[in-house]
């Protein structure tokens, strides 16, 4: 599952600091016991809807169960349901730790267990096993602060790696790794004296310095390269702090992405960005050395790469990343605004191509000019999709259908059945300050999937679901179920 930050929200700088520091001098902790919900869910013709659990991500299957991270009263919950009848098996407390806002959370699933951050209190965490079939605790780290959601390795598939420090660890800025079966801590890489590392993609990380801002990549518990951001992303202003999108290209041996860019004009309170300022980038998961570089921001995990990874939980099958056969990127020009709780707002001024682009060499395959298209840059609501590669775009009045694959293009009626996907946002009582002095900071989730039409209205249906939404959704005893917007839709299929 890759690492993506979806809005532009400033993390907290690294620096030293105590155990007790870093957690905001939140040292109490909590007694936190599994919770089982009473409300029934709605039945439906052709399923079950549960719009009392706000999932914030989408479902994960494990056996006779849907797994989901779901916000309740400004803090995190993980919550299995029976997939069959909808019905809540239990629940248990998470939380976000020290992650930035704008990463949505990510669940690990590996056989029955599932692997979350539980809540102890402030920013207190632990990671825990939990097996989703009984609601039992097979392990539970010791507390710490982390700065990543837990993923499986991915030189190590039987091991869990995530960031930050433990209260039984004076490394401040490690990789944590714990054998999946019994939670022994195993070796990591120390990737940064001070607090406040996290990880772009499986292995790669951003150590928190800054003066310069460095790439590190690890493999079997130790650092295996270090670069200096700018030595790989040669455009001036490039910075993770303003959001990242990276893939690990298993397959070609490359990590492929874009960070973000230091915005134009900046306040305590408010942003705005220069849309031509950006780059793509192949460089080798080996030793760091770019592969090629290209104008524009990469866009697979937003838009339907072919051949990459759907998934969006991480497990050992996708614990090496997504390789597409063909990968998307945007040039675009004008300028995003906004604050650093929530998603930004283009310009009018806004105009975006759409390219094709092969990930190992980053040559251009096709280009398609899609014209003002704010939804490609703020991520505010996607293009709507209608299969596996094809999204739907407005030409002048019309709308057409771009095949990802080859570029090609042809019309589309406004009223033909598609599927939208637009951010979930939630809000959460964390140690990140909130906007104003709020005592809630909005965070970002998955993106949420539902029915529309080509226009990008929300439409009834009965249908079945089509093929690509189980690239996405989960599947269970016949049953396949996704996050929309309104709650947990799940639907029988043959």
């Amino acid at each position: 599952m890759p690492r993506l930050r979806l809005a532009a929200a400033r993390r907290r700088p690294a620096g030293r600091a105590s155990f007790l520091q870093a957690m905001g001098g939140r040292g109490a902790l909590s007694v936190l016991a599994v919770v089982v919900a009473t409300v029934a869910p709605v039945k439906t013709a052709a399923g079950w809807q549960r719009a009392d659990v706000k999932a914030v991500t989408q479902p994960a299957a494990v056996g006779d169960r849907f797994v989901v991270y779901a916000a309740r009263r400004g803090l995190l919950q993980v919550v299995a349901l029976d997939a069959r009848t909808g019905s809540t098996a239990w629940s248990a407390a998470a939380t976000p730790s020290q992650i930035a806002p704008g990463e949505p959370p990510v669940l690990t699933v590996i056989g029955g267990d599932v692997f979350y951050l539980g809540r102890r209190g402030g920013s207190l965490a632990e990671l825990v096993a939990r097996n989703v079939a009984t609601g039992q605790v097979r392990w539970r780290s010791p507390l710490g602060a982390f700065t990543t959601w837990p993923g499986v390795s991915p030189d190590q598939t039987t091991a869990i790696c995530l960031s930050g420090l433990l209260s039984t660890s004076s490394q401040q800025g490690a990789e944590l790794r714990f054998d999946a079966k019994g939670g022994k801590q195993l070796p990591g890489a120390l990737i940064e004296k001070r607090f406040g590392g996290r990880e772009l993609a499986p292995g790669l990380f951003d150590p928190g310095q800054r003066n310069p801002e460095v790439l590190l990549a690890t493999s079997a518990g130790r650092v295996t390269w270090r670069r200096p951001l700018r030595a790989v992303f040669t455009l001036p202003g490039a910075s993770t702090d303003w959001g990242w999108n990276f893939d690990r290209a298993g397959r070609l041996g490359l990590y492929v992405g874009s960070p973000g860019w230091k915005p134009i004009k900046l306040t305590s309170t408010r942003f705005v960005a220069d849309l031509s300022k950006a780059m793509t980038a192949g460089f080798r998961i080996g030793d760091g050395a770019v592969a090629w570089r290209s104008p524009g921001t990469y866009m697979c995990n937003f838009l339907p790469c072919p051949g990459g990874s759907e998934a969006e939980f991480s497990t050992p099958a996708n614990a090496g990343g997504s390789s597409p056969t063909v990968a998307v990127r945007v040039r675009a020009t004008g300028r995003v605004s906004g604050t650093f709780n929530g998603l930004p707002v283009a310009s009018p001024s806004t105009r975006v191509t759409i390219e094709g682009f092969d990930p190992g060499t980053g040559h251009t395959r096709w280009r398609y000019d899609a014209g003002h298209a704010p939804g490609l840059v703020t991520q505010r609501v996607l293009p709507p999709r209608i299969n596996g590669s094809s999204i739907v775009l407005p030409r002048g009045n019309r709308l057409i259908a771009l095949e990802l694959v080859h570029g090609r293009t042809r019309p589309i009626a406004p009223s033909a059945a598609a599927w939208c996907r637009a951010p979930v946002l939630y809000r959460q009582r964390t140690g990140y300050p909130g906007a104003n002095g709020s005592r809630l900071t909005e965070y970002v989730g998955q993106f949420a999937l539902y029915p529309c039409t080509t226009r990008g209205r929300r439409r009834a249906t009965h249908d079945a679901p089509p093929s690509f939404l189980s690239a996405i959704a989960a599947h269970s005893g016949g049953v396949i179920a996704w996050t929309d917007k309104k709650g947990i839709v799940a639907v029988r299929v043959g």
